[in-house]
Parts: C-alpha cells; sequence; structure tokens
C-alpha cells in the first residue's frame, strides 16, 4: 500500500512523522516539567497562605475572658480579604477540633489534619497551623481547590497536543511543497 502512494507522499508523510517523533518527546519533556512547576508553585502558595493567615490570627485574635467569646472584629475582613484574592478557604478551630471559631463562606468540614503538614481532603489542598495564643490555642486551615491546578494543568497539556499535531501538519504541508519542487524535474526528464 505504501508503494501506491506517490514519492512525494512518501518523502512528505516521512518528513512529518519524523517531525511528529520530535514533538512528541520535547512535549513529553516539556508536559512533565511544566507540570511539576506548576504543582510545586502550587504547594508554595498554600504554604505561604497558610503562613500568612496565621500571622494574621496571631497579631489580631483575642478571646475576652469576661464573655468566653473571641473577638473577631479586626481578623474577619482581613480573613475575608486573603481568601477571597486567592479563592481559598479559612477554617479558624479551637484547639479541641470540635468549636470553630471563623470559617468563610462554603469551607468544608477538613477534619482533623496533623499540624505543619500538608493534606488533600474534600477537593482542597489544605495546610494546617496551630497558633498560640495564650489561654485558647486555635488551629488554622487554610486550603486551595485543586480544580484550579488542574484546570491549569489540562489546558498547558491541550496546548502542547495542539502544538504537537499542528506542527506535524505544517512539517507536512512543507514536505509536499518540497517534494515537489524536487520531484519537477525528474518529471520533466520522465516526460521527455
Amino acid at each position: 500500500m505504501l508503494k501506491r502512494l506517490p514519492i512525494r507522499w512518501r518523502l512528505a508523510g516521512g518528513s512529518a512523522l519524523l517531525t511528529l517523533v520530535i514533538l512528541l518527546i520535547f512535549a513529553v519533556l516539556v508536559g512533565v516539567l511544566t507540570t511539576r512547576g506548576i504543582r510545586d508553585d502550587f504547594e508554595v502558595r498554600v504554604t505561604q497562605g497558610a503562613d500568612e493567615v496565621s500571622k494574621r490570627v496571631r497579631r489580631s485574635l483575642h478571646l475576652d475572658l469576661a464573655t468566653g467569646q473571641w473577638e473577631l472584629s479586626r481578623i474577619v475582613p482581613n480573613l475575608r480579604f486573603v481568601a477571597a484574592a486567592d479563592d481559598a478557604v479559612i477554617r479558624l478551630v479551637q484547639n479541641d477540633g470540635s468549636t470553630v471559631v471563623f470559617q468563610t463562606n462554603q469551607a468544608p468540614e477538613f477534619g482533623f489534619l496533623e499540624t505543619n503538614e500538608a493534606a488533600v481532603t474534600g477537593g482542597y489542598r489544605v495546610e494546617t497551623r496551630y497558633v498560640e495564643l495564650g489561654v485558647f490555642d486555635v488551629i488554622v486551615q487554610y486550603g486551595l481547590p485543586l480544580s484550579k491546578v488542574d484546570s491549569t494543568v489540562s489546558r498547558v497539556r491541550l496546548l502542547l497536543i495542539i502544538g504537537v499535531l499542528g506542527g506535524a501538519a505544517l512539517a507536512l504541508i512543507a514536505g509536499l511543497v518540497v517534494a515537489r519542487n524536487a520531484m519537477r524535474p525528474i518529471a520533466r526528464m520522465t516526460s521527455t
């Protein structure tokens, strides 16, 4: 079947196939490195977010011993701003693990998580910090949705696939043009 194809199609197809293989190897390497970089950057953002929220909580959150209520008026606007800026969820829980001091809208129940370690739960990557406040301490849970990083990785992969297929198609077209020009003198000699 391959011998029935005109020579110019065989030349162009071989060139396009070689280009496809080279582009595939390149796309796999770029995809692996880029995906790793995106995921590492995401993990760093979660860690930095948890550290930032912990600092803000340490500076601003106080327990009124007379009423037994947490003084949230200074910290809530700050935490909502931090959460909105990065599409994060934040939970402040007393160290007993059952009393929620504060949580952003639609923050899921993460359950018990190890302090100063990252966990993946409920579609979020969550970092937990233990913040000492004196009489009662709190646990800060800061999470970012995994859907953000997964959609970015998917877009990168789609662009790489489009690039590989587009490059192979361009190589086939260029190969056909070059093969046609290369075969023109031979076709003239044959007709003569």
